[in-house]
C-alpha cells in the first residue's frame, strides 16, 4: 500500500494532469504527513520544480519550503541556460551546414504548460555519422566544451553546468524481444521536421515527427523499465505529449503491433489512468497486485532507476527474454560473454581504448579486465559472475515482471 506522502504525490500530479489548482493542500494537518520524506521523494523524481509550480501559487509563496523553491529556480535557470546554449550551437551549425534533430524532453518540455517545468539533464540530438568531426570541432574548439565521452555511438559534451548527447543514431540498444529497434530508429531522417527548439528554429534544426518521436518516446521508456525502472516523470510525459499533439491512433496502434509495443503501451497508459486520473487513447485493465506493486517501485527507483534490490537480476532477465534456449543455457551465454566480452562491447569502453580499432587485442583487453577484475573488486565480479544461479529466484521474478509490462 502507499504511503501518505506518496499519495498526496498522486494527488498533486492528478490535478497538474488535468490543469487544475491544488488548493487542499494547504488544508492538510501538517502533522498527517512527513515533510521532509515528501521532499526527498520529489526530489528522487525529479519533479521539486513542479511540485513549487503546482503547490504554491501566489497566495502562497512564502509557505513553502526553501528547497522546493530553489528547485523550481534551479530548473528555470536550467532552462534559460540550455536555451542559450542550444542558440550557440545552432549559429554554428548553420555556418557549416549540419543537419540536426532535436529529440526526448528539449521537444517533450513544450507539451507542458510551463516548459521549464520539464526539467531535463541534457540536450539530446542526432547528427549524421560523417559530420561527428565538424560537430568535434564546434564543440570543443570553437564553444570550449569538454569531451566527456567517444564511444562511436554517442558524444557526450560539459560546457559549466550544462550537457550536451550527440548521437549519430536515434536508438541503440536492444530491448528484451527481437525486434530491431535500431535499423527501425535508423530511418528518423525519413521522418523530421523542422520545429522551434527552446525558441530556436533554423532551417537545419529538425525534430522528428509526432507519431514517430511517440513511437520512439514508448520505446526508449521501454528500455528504462526493462534495465533500472523509471520515474513518474516518463508518465507524466505520455499524458502531455498525447494531449498536445494531433496523434492518429489508427496508424499507431498498428505500428506498436509492428514494433511489438502495442501491450507494453496499453499497460503504461493504464498506469497513467490510474495515477493521474486521465483518459488515454489505449489501455487495458491492470492486475491489482501488479499495480500496487509498480507504484510502490516507481517511488523507490527515481527518476531513471537505481542499482537497487528491486532490480537485481535485471540483466540477466533481459538476456533471458532475448534468447531461445532454456534459462541454463542463456546463463551459460551470459556468463560466457562476462568473461570474453566480444569487440562490439569492449572497444566503447574508456579503459579497454587501445582495443578501438585494434581488434587483434582483444585477448589481451580481456586478461587486463580478470586481472583488475581479481585486485580491485574479487567479490563483486564473482557476485555477478554466479548471479545467475545465485539470484536464480530474483532473477526469474524479474522475468515474470516484464512479461507483466507486456515486454
Amino acid at each position: 500500500m502507499m504511503i501518505r506522502e506518496e499519495e498526496i504525490i498522486l494527488h498533486m500530479l492528478n490535478d497538474f494532469c488535468h490543469h487544475q489548482s491544488s488548493e487542499w493542500f494547504h488544508e492538510l494537518d501538517q502533522d498527517s504527513y512527513d515533510q521532509n520524506k515528501f521532499i526527498n521523494i520529489l526530489i528522487s523524481q525529479g519533479l521539486g520544480g513542479l511540485a513549487s509550480y503546482q503547490l504554491y501559487n501566489k497566495s502562497h509563496l512564502f509557505l513553502q519550503p526553501k528547497l522546493l523553491h530553489h528547485m523550481f529556480l534551479q530548473d528555470v535557470f536550467m532552462s534559460v541556460n540550455q536555451a542559450d546554449l542550444l542558440k550557440e550551437m545552432v549559429a554554428y551549425f548553420e555556418e557549416e551546414k549540419i543537419p540536426f534533430i532535436c529529440m526526448k524532453g528539449s521537444v517533450v518540455r513544450d507539451c507542458y504548460p510551463e516548459p521549464s517545468l520539464r526539467n531535463m539533464g541534457d540536450i539530446d540530438i542526432v547528427i549524421h555519422y560523417e559530420d561527428r568531426f565538424k560537430v568535434d570541432h564546434i564543440m570543443m574548439d570553437l564553444m570550449g566544451c569538454k569531451k566527456m565521452v567517444d564511444n562511436h555511438s554517442v558524444w557526450t559534451y560539459n560546457i559549466k553546468f550544462l550537457t550536451v548527447e550527440v548521437h549519430n543514431r536515434m536508438f541503440y540498444e536492444k530491448l528484451s524481444n527481437g525486434f530491431d529497434y535500431i535499423g527501425y530508429f535508423d530511418g528518423v531522417w525519413n521522418h523530421i521536421k523542422n520545429a522551434e527548439v527552446f525558441g530556436v528554429s533554423s532551417p537545419y534544426l529538425y525534430v522528428p515527427e509526432e507519431n514517430y518521436h511517440f513511437l520512439y518516446l514508448m520505446v526508449h521508456t521501454a528500455k528504462h523499465i526493462i534495465n533500472k525502472g523509471y520515474g513518474f516523470r516518463a508518465f507524466i510525459d505520455m499524458v502531455m505529449y498525447t494531449e498536445k499533439n494531433e496523434l492518429d491512433w489508427d496508424y499507431l496502434e498498428k505500428e506498436l503491433k509492428n514494433i511489438q509495443l502495442l501491450s507494453f503501451t496499453q499497460v503504461c497508459f493504464a498506469f497513467c489512468e490510474r495515477w493521474f486520473g486521465v483518459t488515454m487513447p489505449l489501455s487495458v485493465p491492470l492486475d491489482e497486485k501488479f499495480y500496487q506493486e509498480i507504484s510502490a517501485k516507481v517511488i523507490r527507483d527515481g527518476l531513471f532507476g537505481l542499482e537497487n534490490e528491486d532490480n537485481i537480476g535485471a540483466a540477466e532477465a533481459k538476456v533471458y527474454k532475448q534468447g531461445k534456449g532454456s534459462y541454463f543455457v542463456s546463463m551459460l551465454d551470459h556468463i560466457r560473454r562476462r568473461l570474453f566480452p566480444p569487440y562490439e562491447e569492449m572497444q566503447l569502453i574508456p579503459w579497454y581504448k587501445f582495443v578501438d580499432g585494434r581488434p587483434w587485442l582483444l585477448p589481451a583487453a580481456w586478461v587486463y579486465r580478470w586481472g583488475y577484475c581479481l585486485v580491485k573488486k574479487k567479490d563483486e565480479s564473482m557476485d555477478k559472475l554466479l548471479r545467475p544461479y545465485k539470484a536464480k529466484d530474483k532473477i526469474e521474478e524479474r522475468i515474470g515482471y516484464i512479461n507483466h509490462w507486456g515486454l
